[in-house]
């Protein structure tokens, strides 16, 4: 399953259990950047393809970015 596709159907649960808009749309960007980064750095467009390993790297770049 694409990464954008399950980024939809967590939205999609997000709504449901009426989480506000704003905790939604900060859930989104969130998600957006981390599938984003490990596109860029990895080339990585589904899940099945994701592990552990580029998630410390994720956290390391945000953490320079502040």
């Amino acid at each position: 399953m694409f990464n954008n596709e399950i980024l939809q159907e967590f939205i999609f649960d997000c709504r449901m259990r009426k989480l506000s808009e704003r905790t939604v749309k900060g859930y989104n960007n969130n998600n957006l950047a981390l599938f984003r980064f490990i596109f860029n750095e990895y080339g990585i467009e589904e899940l099945e393809e994701t592990n552990h390993t580029g998630l410390p790297v994720f956290s390391i770049a945000v953490l320079k970015l502040q």
